[in-house]
């Protein structure tokens, strides 16, 4: 998205949430001045008042073709907007559990960006309706870290065999210093587990119940109908389960400069030349934490987790770019 469209549809959104607003506190118009005047978007139109009511009534023109009901009338001699809060709410929903998963996982995908705003605006209008996402007890922003680092495509592909009860072919990498491997699995349905997000199903290549880790994900193909069911079995158990049979944990030494990362800093044995090791932990929990204090907490080993850190740095910079 150009850097044009982001600041249109920051300024659409402003709009739409000043009209919410005066709905929600009794106003029954907004004028067009007092529009101009107090909403982000118009501010550098002063002094042109009349370049400023052609840009307000263009984009009113466009939230009502983007069905959002105002109108617009004169009191005065000036021009009025108002927002039909009747033709603007949703009546009651009635969506499946998978339904609303759907939903709320397509909302999530726009996570940066000035289209996030409208994506989340969209799944809370749904969720007051009452649907419900069947995502375990982890709120959607708690997922975002998985979300951000996962291709829309896998997503997309992810919920296509799962509604048409697909067998997919996949490429898993375990940590990003792993070799990549091709999988097969008899898709069962996503998991969210501790604020990240798994594909659970059949793993015919260890002819068990298996999760994965969607972000280390990649490469999804239908290659024909599944052959195993899910029975009445939890899938977030399944989840459990996994990571119970193939918890990873790791001894990791590091090295505090700068600010002492205390909650860190409290769980570590003190080394006799300055260093801190952490033993058995979770090596992606390492990266992450060391990722989230860094420069403050420098990893000296073990080269996994140093690789897995420098990753997920990178990414952060690479998102920071983007949306500058």
């Amino acid at each position: 998205m150009s850097r044009d469209n982001r600041v249109e549809m920051e300024r659409l959104v402003n709009l739409t949430f000043a009209f919410l607003h005066a709905s929600r506190t009794g106003r029954t118009s907004l004028s067009a001045d007092w529009l101009i005047s107090h909403v982000r978007g118009y501010e550098h139109e002063e002094g042109r008042a009349e370049s400023a009511r052609r840009k307000l009534r263009r984009d009113v023109k466009n939230l009502q073709l983007a069905g959002v009901p105002i109108r617009a009338f004169s009191e005065d001699g000036a021009a009025h907007y108002a927002l039909n809060d009747e033709d603007y709410a949703l009546p009651a929903l009635s969506l499946s559990p998978e339904e609303a998963t759907v939903l709320g996982l397509a909302g999530d995908i726009g996570t940066s960006g000035a289209l996030s705003a409208f994506a989340r605006s969209g799944w809370m209008k749904l969720a007051a309706g009452g649907a419900r996402r069947d995502l375990g007890t982890t709120p959607a922003v708690a997922l975002s870290a998985d979300i951000d680092r996962m291709s829309p495509g896998v997503l997309t592909a992810l919920l296509g065999a799962h509604e048409r009860k697909q067998r997919i072919e996949f490429d898993y990498q375990a940590m990003s210093t792993a070799p990549v491997v091709r999988r097969r699995m008899d898709l069962w349905g996503l998991v969210a587990h501790r604020s990240r997000l798994y594909m659970v199903g059949f793993d015919l290549d260890r002819g068990e119940e298996r999760a994965f880790r969607i972000h280390r994900v990649s490469h999804v193909q239908a290659t024909g109908p599944a052959g195993h069911e899910p029975g009445e079995r939890n899938l977030q158990d399944i989840v459990q389960d996994c990571l119970h049979r193939g918890g990873e944990r790791v001894d990791v030494l590091f090295r505090v400069e700068g600010e002492p990362v205390y909650d860190v800093v409290r769980q570590a044995t003190k080394q006799p030349d300055g260093t801190y090791l952490l033993r058995q932990v979770d090596p992606e929990w390492a990266a992450r934490t060391a990722a989230g204090v860094a420069p403050d907490m420098v990893l000296v080993s073990p080269p996994e987790v140093i690789e897995d850190t420098i990753a997920l740095l990178r990414h952060a910079v690479g998102e920071g770019k983007e949306q500058q």
